[in-house]
């Protein structure tokens, strides 16, 4: 462009050996077919019958190539990592965005981006610069990592499955939780999840990231564990009247076993499978829950009934005896179900409010031993005995 010159005939601009003839109503030309990036010494002469000025000159340069394959390689929640291909022979980049300009040194293909802001979504344009001229431009999209959920927790674990919870994450796309080469995408509106079809007794590292443009966060972790399975054939084996024996068949693989009854927890060692419950009351009915525990985590437990055996009666003797009978008495014993009396492989069921018993049928002149037994939920009492013989007959004879 240049302010024109009246009553001339045409202009003539030189410039690399070339000639171009130009109007004299002209007052700005477009030079094309030039190489970008490039300097040019421009001369402009006015011409009247033949005859030149001594022309003026103008130094100007094309415009440089854009940059290729400009993108963003890597990003954090507050920065944003850009590359691109390298443009020769130009003077510097320029990196603009929000507002900001960057300016970077031509030998730079890549620049990180900071002070960014978690989980935003940016416009970068990247212009080249040769002789304070910049190029069109070309453009990038990129978003910074969202911020990573907090309170990542385990909150629920059953034998084949464990609930995690976490803080909600406002504006993102969605969450990713990771765990054993499984990946599950999670809708952003979710902050509670059940991980199901998992095996029993299992320590699992779940990792979860939040999600937005595309791009995670770092993640957070948390190690859970699956409830181990409960045990099997749990049930007592002996009782007396101050302890339970109590078997079950093992369990591998876990921490220890807990056995709770009365309000009372004892933990047993992993290795067991045989445990005698002592200072019982007799004659009472016990509730046995027994756990298998891993990783702080129980079963559902498995239950067992068990009573202890009742005491003994006492001051049982014999009240009296003929030929044919012996009468036994005993001080009652409460809270039991019935008295078993055991004599000469015949057993006798006796009402618990009973006291006294006639054992009839017996034989003259002859030893018996007693054993009575207190019964309570079909555990009967250690016994205690009695021996008492009946009574001989006499014949007469008469001459």
């Amino acid at each position: 462009m240049w302010k024109a010159v009246p009553n001339i005939d045409s202009y003539l601009l030189v410039f690399n050996g070339r000639e171009i003839n130009i109007s004299n109503s002209t007052e700005k030309y477009t030079v094309p077919n030039l190489t970008s990036g490039t300097r040019y010494n421009f001369t402009l002469f006015t011409v009247f019958g033949n005859v030149s000025s001594s022309g003026v000159n103008c130094i100007a340069v094309t415009a440089p190539n854009n940059t290729e394959e400009f993108k963003a390689v890597y990003q954090t929640e507050t920065s944003i990592n850009l590359m691109w291909k390298a443009v020769p022979n130009i003077d510097s980049y320029l990196l603009v965005f929000n507002g900001r300009q960057i300016n970077i040194s031509n030998s730079t293909k890549e620049y990180r981006v900071s002070d960014l802001t978690s989980g935003t979504r940016y416009s970068f344009t990247l212009f080249t610069v040769f002789g304070n001229v910049s190029s069109s431009g070309v453009n990038c999209i990129a978003v910074t990592a969202p911020n990573n959920t907090e309170e990542f927790k385990a909150v629920y674990q059953t034998e084949t499955s464990i609930n995690l919870m976490w803080k909600a994450v406002p504006n993102i796309d969605s969450y990713l939780l990771v765990f054993n080469g499984r990946q599950i995408n999670i809708s952003n509106s979710t902050k509670e999840y059940r991980v199901s079809d998992l095996t029993s007794g299992t320590r699992y590292s779940f990792t979860l990231f939040t999600v937005f443009g595309n791009v995670s966060s770092s993640g957070v972790n948390c190690i859970a564990v699956t409830a181990p399975r409960n045990a099997d054939k749990f049930k007592a084996v002996y009782q007396n009247e101050t302890s339970i024996t109590l078997m079950w068949k093992a369990v591998p693989n876990i921490d220890s076993y807990l056995l709770v009854f009365n309000g009372r927890e004892i933990n047993i060692s992993n290795s067991t499978n045989e445990y005698r419950v002592s200072d019982l009351t007799s004659g009472t009915r016990y509730s046995f829950t027994l756990f298998t525990v891993f990783g702080n985590v129980s079963s559902s437990g498995v239950n067992c009934i068990a009573v202890t055996a009742p005491r003994n009666a006492e001051e049982f003797n014999k009240n009296g005896q003929d030929e044919t009978s012996i009468t036994l008495q005993w001080k009652t014993v409460p809270n039991i179900d019935n008295y078993l009396l055991a004599f000469d492989k015949t057993e006798i069921n006796i009402s618990n409010s009973a006291e006294e018993y006639r054992v009839s049928d017996l034989t003259s002149g002859t030893r018996y031993t007693f054993t009575l037994f207190t019964v309570f939920g079909n555990v009967s009492s250690s016994g205690v005995n009695c021996i008492a013989v009946t009574g001989k007959i006499y014949f007469l004879y008469y001459r």
